[in-house]
């Protein structure tokens, strides 16, 4: 006997309004991902009807984020030990960014399981293995085609499919860093991302977007002489959550503002106005 769902599913491409109403309604139960109900009832879609539920679910996303997001104060301190709401919420902007509808492991279990990899590998003793398992074996690359692309915001994405931008590999190399104990950190230089990584005598960044490159601040000062202050102010010291947060939904704001998808750019504003420190009144 046929579904519910599989009833519906054949109204997707109905063109009256009454009955896309119904069918909206209909999808808002699933709360922004019906991909596992949609794999069980093994149906082909369309082209047309998956952007149509993807439409759909985006709503149900969208609310999953606006019930869930909460940013601690401490988000503020470069040297936060709260990995687990900074993962959470990079969590969060990854189901955001899915199309709702096509079975995926969520961003935290692709995480998990890429770490039990790095173990089997005996590659997560030092910042440098760890950079050379992910980067300069080419495990992981720039996604050099499709820079400004918003699927390199999704980390669940980014580790299925191995590409990302200077960010999205920086904050894959930090969380797993994290497993293994290792110190790594995100440096906020403008225009380009980079990890890193606090180490005796002194501490160093890595490129992660261009085959784990090492660089020194002390280097990168002294050969740009007209380096901008706040160039010069993010190579003093690793950046806080709130400030990687931020950029990465910068981005996003970027993009969907350059699609001209207002609703969807006012939205990632108001979350990324949530990262800014409250202004204390005398």
């Amino acid at each position: 006997m046929a579904s519910e769902l599989s009833h519906v599913l054949k109204l997707l491409d109905d063109p009256n309004p009454t009955v896309q109403k119904a069918v909206e309604g209909f999808v808002q139960q699933y709360q922004g991902d019906m991909s596992q109900a949609l794999a069980e009832e093994q149906v082909t879609l369309t082209t047309s009807e998956k952007n149509t539920l993807t439409q759909y679910t985006y709503a149900g996303r969208r609310d999953q984020i606006l019930q869930n997001w909460q940013v601690p104060t401490r988000f503020q301190d470069p040297y936060s030990n709260d990995w687990e709401t900074f993962e959470y919420l990079l969590s969060l902007i990854s189901d955001l960014l899915h199309d709702g509808i096509t079975p995926r492991l969520r961003m935290i279990d692709s995480i998990d399981a890429l770490a039990d990899e790095i173990t089997v590998a005996n590659a997560g003793a030092t910042p440098d293995t760890l950079a050379n398992f992910l980067f300069k074996t080419s495990r992981f690359t720039g996604n050099k085609t499709h820079y400004f692309a918003q699927q390199n915001s999704d980390l669940a994405w980014v580790i299925e499919s191995s590409i990302g931008n200077p960010i999205s590999l920086c904050i894959l190399y930090m969380l797993l860093g994290n497993r293994f104990g290792l110190d790594i950190y995100g440096c906020n230089y403008p225009g380009h991302f980079l990890a890193w990584v606090n180490s005796s005598p002194k501490s160093y960044l890595i490129d992660t977007y261009n085959r784990a490159r090492i660089l020194h601040p002390d280097e990168i000062i002294s050969k740009n002489p007209n380096i901008s202050q706040n160039a010069l102010v993010s190579l003093q010291a690793p950046c806080a959550f709130a400030t990687i947060i931020q950029r990465v939904l910068n981005n996003l704001e970027s993009s969907y503002s350059k699609d001209g998808l207002t609703q969807e750019t006012n939205f990632l504003h108001q979350l990324k106005q949530s990262l800014v420190p409250a202004q204390k009144t005398s």
